[in-house]
């Protein structure tokens, strides 16, 4: 049996500071986000991308089981997993984590509850689903 030594060296490296540096001020300015370019009519049809239901009109398609929100799992470019561990959306070729899903433009984490069983939003609560399948513009991050 042999033993083995652990060696540490310990180096001191001089540093020299140069003078502080001082930068210009930036100012930026922003006008507040206005909600109202989302309610024009058109705004959703011009875009071939994009799709809009009323919750009525989403518990019409089959297969949505009194959940609305699982009317997205019926339009092309989206795939769903279901199963045990988790029940994600892949939209249009992007991953899971590269899909943003918001309430009144707030984030929410998932769609779904373990299992893709039921949505984390009550069909009561829903009024209207706005699906970007693609081609959206950088309202929505990069």
């Amino acid at each position: 049996m042999t033993k083995k030594q652990i060696l540490l060296s310990l180096t001191t490296l001089p540093l020299v500071l140069n003078a502080e540096v001082t930068l210009d001020t930036i100012e930026v300015n922003a006008q507040k986000h206005s909600d109202e370019v989302y309610q024009k009519e058109g705004y959703m049809k011009d875009a071939p991308m994009q799709k809009q239901l009323t919750a009525k009109q989403a518990l019409e398609i089959a297969g949505t089981n009194g959940d609305p929100i699982k009317a997205l799992k019926s339009f092309a470019g989206i795939v769903s997993t279901n199963n045990d561990d988790a029940s994600e959306l892949y939209v249009h070729g992007s991953k899971p984590r590269e899909t943003r899903f918001t309430i009144n433009h707030l984030p929410i984490g998932y769609l779904f509850h373990l299992g893709g069983l039921h949505s984390v939003i009550a069909p009561e609560m829903t009024g209207q689903i706005d699906a970007y399948l693609g081609g959206f513009d950088v309202t929505y991050g990069a």
